[in-house]
This record gives structure tokens, sequence and C-alpha cells, in this order.
């Protein structure tokens, strides 16, 4: 009896709430413009149909609500552009740092003794010249003429160290594989004037299956290097040999991975 009872209230008080009427309406949008909450106060007043007695009271506060947020939006919008300006300078302002920063590095001197002795050394000095290039290719997308002069001074100094570096790289690679592969009983070695061809010799690559495998697990690493050609022989005295080409570019194009 208790919970029916405590029901018929619940009921009736539910009974007495009334509906949200225009003078509701108005002053929750009077409310939310005080609040400088045009938008939600545009919506209130729309539920306040023509022919209501505070119709015309509506009417005249939404337009005052709409130029208001008119103003809002446009006072966002400079605020937001100068936000974007000032992100942009600071943008601006990193990339010639380290513009300038990887110029006088490279002017002092580096030390590429460092990127000696291993594969992965090595692949280090490729590293450094692919964020080369990625500095490279952002301050020419930036479309400042300050910062792409800077960008071509650090082009043309990374391109004249790349000319040097890459042969002694291709180089010393032989040299690392050659000793690599000396117990598989494969002699490796690299011809021309900037070591850009290089060559296995072993009772290895007797087969042509072994030769294809081979090339297919170590060629992304030849094109990294910039080998125009690795060739292949079974014996050292073989007149014939099997040949991949590998890189076509050149060496002074900048690194991309």
């Amino acid at each position: 009896m208790k919970n029916l009872s405590l029901l018929v209230l619940v009921i009736l008080f539910a009974g007495c709430q009334s509906e949200p009427n225009s003078n509701d309406y108005l002053n929750e949008a009077k409310d939310l413009i005080a609040l400088q909450n045009y938008y939600d106060a545009k919506r209130t007043l729309l539920k306040i149909q023509e022919g209501d007695p505070l119709f015309m009271e509506a009417d005249s506060l939404f337009s005052y609500a709409d130029s208001m947020r008119k103003v809002q939006i446009e006072e966002e919008r400079i605020i937001q552009e100068k936000r974007n300006a000032a992100r942009k300078e600071a943008k601006r302002k990193e990339l010639i740092d380290r513009l300038n920063k990887e110029i006088a590095e490279i002017d002092k001197g580096i030390n590429f003794n460092q990127y000696r002795g291993t594969i992965d050394a090595l692949q280090l000095e490729l590293v450094m010249f692919g964020a080369y290039a990625s500095i490279i290719r952002d301050a020419n997308l930036n479309g400042d003429d300050g910062i792409e002069k800077l960008a071509t001074r650090l082009r043309s100094k990374v391109s004249r160290i790349q000319v040097q570096q890459f042969p002694l790289l291709r180089k010393e690679y032989v040299k690392i594989l050659n000793k690599k592969l000396w117990e598989a009983d494969v002699e490796v070695f690299s011809n021309g004037s900037r070591y850009t061809t290089i060559n296995f010799t072993g009772g290895l690559f007797a087969a042509n299956k072994n030769k294809k495998d081979f090339q297919n697990e170590i060629h992304q690493m030849l094109k990294d290097f910039r080998f125009r050609e690795s060739r292949y022989r079974w014996y050292e005295y073989d007149d014939e040999y099997t040949y991949w080409k590998v890189y076509s570019g050149k060496d002074s194009d900048p690194v991309n991975f």
C-alpha cells in the first residue's frame, strides 16, 4: 500500500510539471546570450513560433544573437589565423636554425671514421644522407625564398660529400662482405674507379638458382650503396658471368628511403 501511494504521488507530481513556454525559452535565450553562447541562444529562440505574443521580441533577440555570432566567428577566425601565422613563423625559424646548423656542421668537418668497420655503421652514414634529404625537401616545400636559398646551399654541400663518400662506402662494404663470405669460399671484389661494380666469385654460384636467390637477398642493400651492377662467376677464370643492373642514378642524387 505504501509503495502504491508513493507511485500515485510521483504521477501527480509529474502531471503538475508544465511544458516550457515561450517565456521560458526567451529567458533561457537571454541567459545564453549573457554567456556569449549565441549559437544555442538562436536555436532556443527558434522554438518560439510566429504568432506567439513574444515572437517579435524573440525575433529581435534572434537578430542580435545572429549578428553577435557572426562577430564571434570572425574573431575566432582572426585568432586562428594569428595562431597559424605564429606556428608557421616558429616552424620557419626552426627550419632556418636547423639548416644553418647542418651547414655549419659540414663546414666544420664530419668525422666519417665513425661510419666504418661494420655494415651497420655504413648504413648509418646512409641514414645521415637521408636526414639531409628530408631537411632539404621540407625546406623546398616551405615556400620561403630565404629558406630555399639555405636549402640550395645545403644540397650543394651534401651532393659534394656524397660524390666523395659513396665510392668509399662501396669500397668498405666490399671489404667487409669479402671477410664475411670467406668461410663460404666466396670472393668479393669491385671494379671501376668509383667501385660501382661488385663481383662475387665462388662455387656456390655454379647454380643459377643460387645466383638469383643471393641477388634477391642482397639487391636492396646494393642499391642503397648505389652499385651500378653486380656480377657472379663460379670460378675465378670463368670468361662468362651473370649480371644484374642495380642502381642507375648518380651518387650526388638525394638519398630517399
